[in-house]
């Protein structure tokens, strides 16, 4: 990684791997907080088996504070923050004299409430409808159909098949 910056490009500009390392922990945050969910769940059903069906809007309720909080006082979202990125407005007229001077961001260029918002929508409340849409798209019935995987098969190989099955059932005595 060091390579990568040392071609020339501005090192207060975060590098491509950087970038692409804060994308995959955001998207891989959600998976590995319902796989918690639900194991928990499974110990204490009363309590978290209403949070893991309604788990979109549970990870999403939670994302909104957790973002929320990192925008306001790093200036950054969590991955992002993780990484060490920082998000800035672009100021009008830039001058290199203070930018080296003040060290970090200058409150010229933190976020306001307006950028906080866009920011939010964007991580919070896109995901949210992108995750939701989905799921509406498998419960409509757009996943893999058992008649595309048979098509690949012919009638005879799905004979044969279907057949190894029931003699191996009926002679095991085991029910399937």
């Amino acid at each position: 990684m060091e390579f990568f910056n040392d071609l020339g490009t501005d090192p207060l500009k975060p590098s491509l791997f950087e970038l692409v390392a804060q994308e995959q922990l955001r998207d891989l945050l959600q998976p590995a907080l319902k796989y918690v969910l639900a194991v928990f769940a499974q110990r204490y059903p009363r309590y978290l088996l209403r949070i893991v069906n309604r788990h979109e809007e549970f990870y999403a309720a939670i994302m909104l504070f957790v973002e929320r909080y990192y925008l306001r006082k790093y200036n950054a979202s969590f991955s992002e923050n993780f990484y060490g990125l920082k998000r800035r407005r672009r100021p009008f007229i830039e001058t290199e004299r203070a930018r080296a001077a003040v060290g970090g961001i200058p409150a010229s260029e933190a976020l306001g409430s307006g950028e906080i918002r866009r920011s939010l929508l964007f991580l919070v409340g896109l995901p949210y409808l992108r995750a939701k849409a989905q799921d509406y798209y498998e419960e409509l019935g757009g996943g893999i159909s058992s008649d595309i995987l048979d098509e690949g098969m012919n009638t005879r190989q799905a004979q044969a098949l279907s057949e190894d099955v029931t003699s191996f059932t009926s002679a095991s005595g085991l029910p399937f």
